[in-house]
Formats: structure tokens, sequence, C-alpha cells
């Protein structure tokens, strides 16, 4: 949980610190993530940064999240995903009447109606922000924001929740908000976010925080299948971009001399008598081609053994490199803007070579001095091995069938310099499926 004597910060710094998720599919009670360093002895501070000068408060570049399947780790990236894209857009939808994605845990007596909730602890330049909001498919329940700048304690700058009897919001303000915030509270939707309604209405003292918000998720797809044309359309449209992805390759020993890069437009009502609404909407989308109306063909030149180049399709590499040229793209723009890039079954098709690579660029100093910051899920534990991650880096999905919950590794106290790979796949820490063979006796199609 926050530390608010530690929370002021220093220079240009924008820097995910928590996230904490309620009632949220597998998620039922509260459960926190966080990026901020403990107070551990680690033999390695390269993925450590400084967020203040009041209490030495350091923050992660990156973080490791492991879990059985279907414990909810996926679950835990797309709300990532959703807060900063809600932000975003939530005041842009001109539909008063429109649904929220609403989905609480139906598992667990007493979640089945109760909101969801979103916690996030951010620094942006000089200031710490931390943002709230609860919601269930009509209307945003509550929202909050405070701030703490000027010194270590949190000051209000605005509160929002809904009284069911009165049935209207009723809104507070802190003396820092200042503007038109009453205008801004009239023209706020039930089902949109006042941070995103009075930041379009130019809400000064709220845009450092919502500019953060709706952009600071970079998300990288390592699945060919539903990947998307971030990689091409960025090397289409700059050629210099396109020679620095030539070398990225190039150092993951792929063979590769440069892109033709085409793009074609796409008809999307072909897509529209093919497939289904909600297959569109939940698969297509993702992949921006029906969308934005086209889609890039790559083809790689590659060298030959005699000496000259010839042109192969994307599709006939493997799924490997095709998981590299998509990483590409968001890794850079990450890497530049200092945004946090998401990663979810980063082992899929990535050898552990080239996984222990990326952590490596992101805990360079060097690099990454826009202190950009990845988190990825896995099931391959060999990243464990080597102190390629301290204790504070990983974390576990714990699942009990009925519900999630992380949980840090270091919450289970292990030495430094321990066996961690050999500890996880022991069961010592949790996060572990629990695998038994008994489905396959008293099977009559098995007896003799």
């Amino acid at each position: 949980m926050r530390n608010a004597q530690s929370l002021r910060n220093r220079g240009r710094i924008r820097m995910l610190l928590e996230f904490e998720i309620e009632n949220e599919a597998a998620f039922a009670v509260e459960s926190t993530f966080s990026l901020v360093a403990s107070k551990l002895a680690e033999k390695s501070s390269a993925a450590v940064r400084s967020v203040g000068d009041i209490a030495n408060t350091e923050a992660l570049t990156a973080a490791l999240i492991l879990g059985k399947n279907g414990s909810g780790k996926s679950t835990l990236i797309s709300t990532l995903r959703f807060v900063s894209h809600f932000v975003n857009v939530s005041a842009l939808d001109s539909r008063v009447d429109a649904k929220l994605p609403y989905s609480p845990n139906l598992l667990v007596e007493g979640y089945a109606q109760k909101p969801t909730r979103y916690r996030v602890l951010f620094s942006v330049q000089d200031t710490v922000y931390e943002f709230e909001f609860s919601y269930v498919r009509e209307r945003i329940i509550s929202e909050r924001m405070e701030i703490a700048d000027k010194s270590t304690r949190f000051r209000k700058l605005y509160t929002r929740d809904w009284d069911e009897i009165s049935g209207i919001y009723k809104y507070t303000f802190g003396e820092a908000m200042s503007g038109s915030r009453q205008i801004w509270a009239r023209n706020t939707r039930p089902n949109a976010l006042y941070l995103s309604t009075a930041s379009q209405l130019n809400a000064e003292v709220l845009l450092a925080p919502f500019q953060w918000l709706s952009s600071f998720i970079a998300t990288a797809s390592v699945n060919p299948t539903f990947g998307d044309d971030t990689t091409a359309k960025m090397c289409f449209e700059d050629d210099k971009f396109q020679s620095q992805v030539v070398r990225f390759l190039r150092s993951m020993d792929i063979n590769v001399a440069s892109f033709e890069i085409e793009r074609e437009n796409v008809d999307r009502s072909i897509f529209e008598k093919t497939f289904s609404k909600e297959f569109i909407e939940n698969v297509l989308l993702s992949s921006d081609v029906v969308d934005s109306g086209f889609r890039m063909n790559v083809r790689f030149r590659k060298d030959t053994k005699s000496g000259q180049e010839t042109a192969l399709s994307i599709n006939s590499e493997s799924t490997g490199t095709q998981s590299l040229f998509m990483l590409a793209g968001p890794l850079f723009q990450a890497l530049k803007t200092g945004q946090c890039l998401v990663i979810d079954e980063i082992n899929t098709s990535l050898h552990p070579i080239v996984v222990q690579h990326l952590i490596s660029l992101f805990s360079d100093p060097e690099l990454n001095a826009r202190r950009a910051q990845l988190i990825f899920t896995s099931h391959d534990v060999s990243v464990l091995r080597d102190d390629l991650l301290r204790r504070d880096q990983i974390w576990l999905i714990e699942n009990d069938g009925y519900s999630a919950e992380i949980v840090a590794l270091s919450d289970y106290s292990p030495r430094r310099g321990e066996a961690l790979e050999r500890g996880y796949l022991s069961g010592r820490y949790g996060g572990v499926p629990i695998l038994s063979s008994d489905f396959l006796r008293g099977n009559d199609d098995t007896e003799s």
C-alpha cells in the first residue's frame, strides 16, 4: 500500500507505482500490485529508479506475474489496458445510455451486484497522483483524485459519489481544484469519468494526470494470430524506424536485411458478412484491421547463402520471428516515451534468452533513460534463475477456484540467493496448479 511519507518525487519522472483491483472477473476482494521497490537487500539495484527525495522511495522498471492457467493473470493485464482506454474515451461517447463493461465476480457471495473498483498510484514529473473509480453497468458509482505535490501529504482534488436515495451525484472539491469545476460536473454523464470530461473541457489542473492515465500503457502481443499492425505501420511511415527494427531483429539473430511493406485496403463489409458482431468486436478489432479499413502486408528481405537477397512473406516466418517483429514497435515506443509496456504470456513464442534480454533492456539506465516499465506474465520460470529479477519484481496470482489474489513473492520471505525457480515449481510460494490423474481412473474406456 502507499507510503505517503515517501511519494514526493523529483525531476521529470513518469512511473506507475501501484494498481489495485476489486470485483473484476476472477478478482473479488481488493488486491494490489506494486512497482514500489522493497527495502530487501538485493544483489542488484539495476532495475530500481528513484522517485522521491523525502524517504528515498524507489520504483521498479520491470515485474513478472506468475500463476496457473485460469488464475487471473490475463484479467490483470486487460484491466490495466481498460483503465487507460476508458480514461481516454469515456467523455467522447455521446450515448448517455451506453452500458459500461461490468464483469463482477460471480463465484463469491455478495459480489454479483457490487461495483468494480480500480485504484492507480503514479508519478508525473514533480507530482504523485492517486486516482480511483468504481462503477456498475449503468453508471460510475464513485470517483476521486488526490495529489501530493507541495508536501508528503496527499490533498484532495475532487470526489464524486452517486447518492442512490436522491438520484444525483455529490461532488466535493479541494482547494487545489481550480477552474469551472461545477460546469465540468454538470457536463459529466453518468457513464463517463469526471476526469475525462473536465480534461476535454480544458481543466488545466487535471491535464497532467489525464494525459498520463490515457496513454501510459503500451500493449504488445507475442501471439501472431491476434497481433496488430503497430510495428508495420511505424515502419511504413518512417524509414529510420524501419532501419531500427532491422537492427533489433538482427541483434536477436534473425536473418533480415530490410522490409517491403504495402498497405492494402480492406472492405469491412466482408468481415461483417463472414463473422458475428461479437467476434469482430472482441477479436478482429483488437488487430486494428477492421477498424482502420486497411492492413499491412510485410515481406522480409533476407540474405541468401549465395550473397543475394530474396523477399519472403512475414507469414512464412516462424511464430517467434513474427512475435519479435510485432513486439518491436511497442517496445521502442515505450522506451522512447517512458510508457509501461504490458505483455501477456511473453513465453508463448519467445525464447527464454530473448525474454531475459528484454528484461535487461529495461534495467539499463542508458537505454531506458525515460524510465519505461515492463509488466509481463509468463509460465516460463527460467527467468527466476541467476538473479535476473529481484525478489520484489516477482508477483503471484493465487486462485482458490472462486477468486484471485495478487501476492508478492516477498510475502513468502525467500532468502537472498534462494533458488527461486526450484522453490516456485515445488509449490513453496503458491501460484502453481494442483494436478491429478484421477480423471483417468474408473473410466470404463480405460479398464481392461
